[in-house]
Formats: structure tokens, C-alpha cells, sequence
């Protein structure tokens, strides 16, 4: 799925085939940042499913290592939702890629303590819920999330950085 997404905002950014399709980048970018709430949600609430369906592991089912979930969850949505803010709605859904810029690096919290906070927090929301329902498979599923950010930063960061290296050539060609 994150995939997917990614290949969606790649062909915006080449074609403008949303923009052009509905007529404006904001209404585009606005539909394609509600899409990709509603599939963090169902893929939250299938993780959550998935987990909350199977035995729990007696290692992991105590008080304290629920507590520590119940605190990492919160302090997840906490993140990623703080983040979703500084970003000013539109930077969440990929806006880059459909031509919304923002003027300069966003420094505020959460991104003045973590480089890539959204993905941190969600993160931290899988893995608080692993713990709150001391599930292994929760552990496993958590790790391969985990790992799938990691991966889609080495893609994200780099195509990102080009985008405003392309704007900012733009704006030297144009004073030129």
C-alpha cells in the first residue's frame, strides 16, 4: 500500500494528472491527503484486529509493559498528530509532489527533536499497542512497519530533497 502511494505522488509530480483531473492542486492534494488518512486508519484498525484476536504472551502481560504501551500509544498519536499540524495539513499528504512548497524547513516540535516524526509516532503507535495486548504477533508485525518506514525514507528523503533542489533552481533561472 505505502508503495502505491508513493507511485501515485511520483506520477503527479511528473504528469499533474490529479491536478489536471480536478482542476486544482489544493483540491487534489486535499482528496489525496483524506485518502491517505483513511487508509492509515483501516490499516491502524487491522494491525489492532490482528492482534487483539490472539492469545497474549505471558511475558509481556503485566502492568508495567501495559502501562509503557498505553504511554508509547499516546505519545505516538501525540507525534505524528503534532506533526500533521506543523505541516500545515498539506504537507502531510505528499503536497510537495503536487506542487505545494512550503518556504522553508519546519523546525517546530516535533520536527526540533525528530527528523521524520510522523513515521516515528506511528510507529510508536503500533508498537504502545503490541504491548498493551502483550501480542507477539503485534512484536512482528510492529518490526516489519518499522522497517517498511526505514525503507520508504531512503525513497522518500532523496525525491523530496530533488523537488526542492528543482524549486530552488527555478527560482535562480527565473531572477537570472
Amino acid at each position: 500500500m505505502k508503495e502505491k502511494k508513493k507511485r501515485v505522488s511520483r506520477y503527479e509530480y511528473q504528469t499533474r494528472f490529479l491536478t489536471n483531473l480536478f482542476g486544482s492542486k489544493k483540491v487534489a492534494c486535499s482528496l489525496f491527503c483524506g485518502v491517505i488518512a483513511i487508509l492509515a486508519l483501516f490499516r491502524f484498525y487491522t494491525f489492532y484486529w490482528a492482534v487483539a484476536g490472539q492469545e497474549s504472551w505471558p511475558l509481556l502481560d503485566h502492568i508495567i509493559v501495559k502501562m509503557i504501551g498505553q504511554t508509547l500509544t499516546v505519545s505516538g498519536i501525540i507525534m505524528a498528530t503534532s506533526a500533521v499540524i506543523a505541516l500545515n495539513f498539506y504537507g502531510y499528504g505528499f503536497a510537495d509532489c503536487f506542487d505545494i512548497l512550503m518556504e522553508d524547513r519546519v523546525t517546530c516540535f516535533p520536527f526540533n527533536i525528530f527528523n521524520n516524526p510522523m513515521y516515528l509516532g506511528s510507529t510508536l503507535e503500533y508498537i504502545g499497542a503490541t504491548l498493551v495486548k502483550a501480542s507477539p504477533t503485534g512484536m512482528l508485525l510492529s518490526a516489519m512497519i518499522g522497517g517498511m518506514y526505514i525503507i520508504a525514507l531512503h525513497i522518500e528523503e532523496p525525491f523530496t530533497a530533488m523537488i526542492y533542489d528543482d524549486k530552488l533552481n527555478q527560482n535562480i533561472d527565473k531572477e537570472k
